[in-house]
């Protein structure tokens, strides 16, 4: 379901409106920024709808998601410029999706216990907000992340517990072992520990080894199986470069 911001009958209450209706005019302020999506994500609708309010004067067309499937149905289905997420989903702790989510991810929360908020603070999320929900400091937050993303880490050294990866040598270690990679294999693997908190999807990994010319997705199933039998104890059960089905790959360190 799409809804756009600011979109409310007479009684005030937010109301849902297709995509295709034509855009109400954004404040003065907005008038020149492109208009982003959004996907808001809360378990309760009156918590959704709280969220959209707070971005009623904002140039955002929402989706809602109130479960963790839901979620990943959406992202299946659209590209996203920001997820706006309440942890506290009925299927899954919604902290568990943030490496899944393959755009800046800000957490809306009333924990108040330190460890919650710790694990909030750990999830990988570009930014967060605790307790009560000021308009204006989320609209803020979210077009912060929004127009300056937080950078990839650029370097060509990677080392984890139990993975190294030289890009510019194009060798990795993994299980003890030290493995020569292809220019592919090593293109494919940089795309993805560059941002190993998300996954990346088919055409961004496809872009990132090939560049613009033609590739069928079925290229890429070959090169990730060729890249298991290199860096995975068990090629058949892998454990560091896992599939987000039907959206790309991630790496797992």
């Amino acid at each position: 379901m799409i809804q756009e911001a600011g979109a409310q009958d007479e009684g005030g209450s937010i109301v849902n409106r297709p995509s295709a209706d034509a855009p109400r005019t954004p404040p003065p302020a907005f008038a020149a920024l492109k208009r982003k999506r959004l996907l808001v994500v809360h378990a309760r609708e009156e918590g959704w709808d709280q969220l959209a309010a707070a971005l009623a004067d904002q140039p955002f067309l929402l989706d809602c998601a109130h479960s963790a499937a839901e979620v990943e149905d959406r992202l299946r289905d659209a590209h996203y410029d920001a997820v706006l997420l309440n942890p506290e989903l009925p299927d899954r702790n919604g902290l568990a999706l943030v490496p899944e989510i393959n755009c800046p991810v800000v957490i809306v929360s009333e924990a108040t216990g330190s460890a919650e908020i710790l694990n909030i603070a750990n999830s990988g999320a570009a930014d967060f907000v605790i307790g009560q929900v000021a308009e204006d400091e989320l609209a803020v937050r979210l077009w912060k992340i929004i127009l300056n993303p937080p950078p990839r880490r650029r370097q060509s050294c990677y080392r984890f517990d139990n993975f190294e990866f030289d890009s510019d040598q194009r060798l990795c270690i993994s299980h003890g072992r030290q493995r020569a990679l292809t220019r592919h294999e090593a293109a494919f693997l940089a795309r993805l520990v560059e941002d190993s908190r998300h996954f990346a999807t088919y055409g961004q990994l496809m872009a990132h080894v090939w560049g613009n010319r033609p590739i069928e997705t079925q290229n890429l199933r070959v090169l990730a199986a060729q890249l298991r039998r290199k860096i995975e104890k068990e090629p058949d059960v892998p454990e560091l470069l896992l599939t987000v089905m039907g959206r790309g790959y991630r790496l797992s360190v």
